[in-house]
């Protein structure tokens, strides 16, 4: 007959409930922290891909442009005789498909000349080596000696593709496609496909 407190077998009862439900919170609080993790690494990539994406896109709409066009046009001279012209040209980097490079330039100090001191006006961008990388002075595709716009410690690129959809008189539509996933957790990835429209075609 029990008078007062609890027996052992209640007490046992009840601390094995305890310790069940500290053990579902503590799982549950564990599983919340790593799904916010990946959302927090996933909308990081996500960010770090627009703005590679902005600056790329930025660029490529200045491809073509002449700061001299104006007395060109006036003096009767067609598009094709500017130094800017073709206004971009796409290509492929070494083990990768068509697109996967464009190079391009455009008249950074209004001259109507294409310069290559003191900033070089001759432009591009490619895949290479899980990187985006950046044209340094008048290389091709296949060369070496471009600098990194992405970091592969961080992040490393699958795709980066190029294509023109439509070209007219007044300009032409390129589609920019880039994919990623971190380098530390490759199964966090994004991508980006996104219309660049170049007028100085």
């Amino acid at each position: 007959m029990l008078n007062y407190g609890y027996t052992l077998t209640s007490l046992l009862i009840s601390m094995s409930i305890g310790v069940s439900l500290l053990g579902a919170g503590a799982t549950f609080a564990m599983n919340l922290s790593q799904k916010q993790l990946i959302v927090s690494q996933q909308l990081e990539l996500q960010n770090h891909i627009k703005r590679v994406g902005l600056l790329i896109s930025a660029e490529l709409r200045r491809a073509g442009y002449d700061g001299k066009a104006e007395h060109r046009f006036i003096s009767g001279l067609p598009r094709t005789s500017s130094p800017f012209y073709p206004a971009f040209s796409l290509g492929m980097s070494t083990g990768h498909l068509e697109g996967s490079c464009i190079l391009f330039h455009y008249d950074k100090n209004h001259n109507g000349q294409l310069d290559e001191l003191p900033r070089s006006e001759f432009l591009g961008f490619r895949l290479n080596n899980g990187a985006i990388e950046s044209r340094v002075g008048a290389k091709d595709c296949s060369q070496t000696g471009w600098e990194d716009v992405t970091d592969s410690t961080y992040l490393r690129v699958n795709k980066f593709h190029i294509k023109g959809i439509q070209s007219s008189g007044v300009g032409a539509l390129l589609s920019l496609e880039i994919s990623a996933e971190l380098t530390r957790a490759p199964d966090v990835n994004s991508q980006i496909h996104w219309p660049v429209v170049v007028r100085n075609n």
